[in-house]
């Protein structure tokens, strides 16, 4: 069930980024690109400082809730949640009044920025996405954030034909279809039963997300900072391009975050029975096949991705496509750990997430610091990008080989095949394309020629296997996908499933 579930959510999630990118594609038509620098970096700001709406405390309540059966205890559980995300609102509010006279986000109105924040408070003030995958039910996350991106670029499109297209459109934007979300969601668990917090989940909350206090706050931070550094140290056309290219990086980040909160309940339920054999399995099959889709990605951005950003919006953006090739080498690293970690985090062992967390975090910090200054390697916009992946490899380098002695998370080698056969393919497609010029109608053409070959020449060097085929022809299964569907829709007298 749970592959199925992965499968909707997977789906799911390639709707909301298809519908991201038209998004983004009507933002860069309609407004200047200045415009979008301003957007992006009022945005980055917001992020930084949402640490404290999350601290580990998602974690904490996915957990815990997947290792009650009894009802009582469940919504003692989301009662629990609820309280601490109304304090942590609280705190978050109260940070950005602080912080807004302070930094120089903007240079024109300050009010922009006031309203900015109103709106933001009905997307940071939500625990809906923890409450619907407290229990898999990934439809109506899927909904609700297709929902959110078609209301925005609908509105987008209907209000730039009444009102003057700049930024003040985008903070009426960001009001409106944040308290629209907010609405859908609160529909969606209206049912769902909230008890008083009691005190010994109080303290499993906390005793669990402590760790996570110091490192996701570096990691909200940090995964921010470098908007803020290349918005004082380079123009705002650079900033637009950068991103961009880290938007569409974060669309990647959206499916394997999404799959992380649906293992880390089934994870979780496995420890407390004793199976940790069994979550070992799913890992290894997890970066296998995860591995398998990512790389031949990697090297499809690395060949098109400059051309189409350049055909989509222009020359101003030619920069975003060669910014994203240094953020998407992240993702070989994170197909082969990112489960590893949910792991981890199911067995409690947060303290030595958190300590390998804080040293990648703190070196990406200097890194970016060194690469993007003008005053010392001054390599401006790829400086940023470059930075988290210095960062990320030095720190797996280290920390692989401890997880494997300590817990038997081994490492899947196969990637070492994977980028071999993609490579190959990547250096005859540049041949190919140095000898001929084609249009850009036909890149696809070519990708899909591309991935074809990989997956062939992978099944020769058994890279996969029929029993793989039958794995996956399983969660295709309409059968199975209907009957989960039609499930997770019908609330039985408690309003749950």
């Amino acid at each position: 069930m749970d592959s199925t579930k992965i499968f909707l959510l997977f789906v799911g999630n390639i709707i909301h980024i298809a519908l991201s990118f038209l998004f983004f594609y009507s933002i860069r038509l309609i407004f200047d690109i200045e415009v979008v620098g301003y957007y992006g970096t009022i945005l980055s700001f917001f992020t930084a400082i949402s640490f404290v709406n999350d601290l580990g405390l998602q974690l904490a309540y996915l957990k815990f809730f997947s290792e009650s059966d009894d009802p009582s205890n469940q919504s003692s559980c989301n009662g629990t949640f609820l309280g601490f995300r109304i304090v942590q609102i609280g705190i978050y509010v109260v940070i950005a009044l602080i912080l807004i006279p302070v930094i120089p986000i903007y240079p024109g109105d300050i009010a922009v920025v006031y309203f900015f924040l109103l709106g933001t408070i009905f997307l940071r003030v939500g625990f809906f996405d923890q409450v619907l995958f407290s229990r898999k039910e990934v439809v109506k996350k899927s909904i609700s954030s297709i929902f959110y991106v078609s209301l925005k670029t609908a509105l987008l499109i209907l209000l730039a034909v009444f009102y003057e297209n700049d930024i003040w459109l985008l903070v009426n934007l960001v009001l409106i279809s944040n308290s629209a979300y907010f609405v859908l969601n609160y529909f969606f668990i209206r049912k769902k039963k909230f008890s008083k917090p009691n005190k010994l989940l109080i303290h499993k909350f906390m005793k669990f997300s402590l760790p996570f206090f110091l490192t996701n706050s570096l990691i909200f931070i940090v995964n921010n900072i470098d908007m803020l550094l290349i918005n004082s140290w380079a123009n705002i056309n650079d900033v637009a391009n950068y991103f961009t290219a880290k938007q569409f990086f974060l669309y990647f980040l959206i499916i394997t975050s999404s799959i992380s909160n649906i293992l880390i309940t089934t994870f979780s339920k496995n420890v407390g029975e004793g199976r940790i054999n069994s979550n070992i399995t799913i890992i290894n099959y997890t970066h296998k096949i995860l591995n398998l889709i990512i790389i031949p990605i990697i090297f499809l951005i690395f060949l098109y991705a400059t051309d189409f950003f350049v055909f989509i919006f222009g020359e101003e953006y030619r920069q975003t496509g060669q910014i994203l090739n240094f953020f998407v080498i992240l993702l070989i690293p994170l197909s082969l750990d990112f489960v590893n970690i949910v792991h981890l985090q199911a067995l409690e062992e947060v303290k030595f997430v958190a300590k390998f967390s804080v040293i990648e975090n703190t070196l990406s910090v200097i890194f970016m610091v060194l690469f993007i200054s003008p005053d010392i390697f001054n390599l401006g916009v790829f400086g940023g990008a470059l930075a988290y992946v210095i960062a990320k490899i030095l720190i797996q380098i280290i920390y692989r080989p401890i997880a494997y002695k300590k817990f038997n998370l081994g490492f899947h080698w196969g990637v070492i095949r994977n980028l071999i056969i993609m490579a190959g393919i990547y250096l005859i497609q540049l041949w190919i394309n140095s000898i001929f010029t084609y249009p850009v109608y036909l890149i696809p053409i070519f990708g899909l020629i591309d991935i074809t070959l990989y997956l062939l020449i992978s099944y020769v060097f058994k890279g996969f296997s029929k029993q793989d085929f039958k794995f996956i022809f399983t969660i295709f299964n309409f059968k199975n996908i209907y009957n989960t569907i039609s499930l997770e829709m019908k609330e039985d007298e408690r309003g749950e499933l």
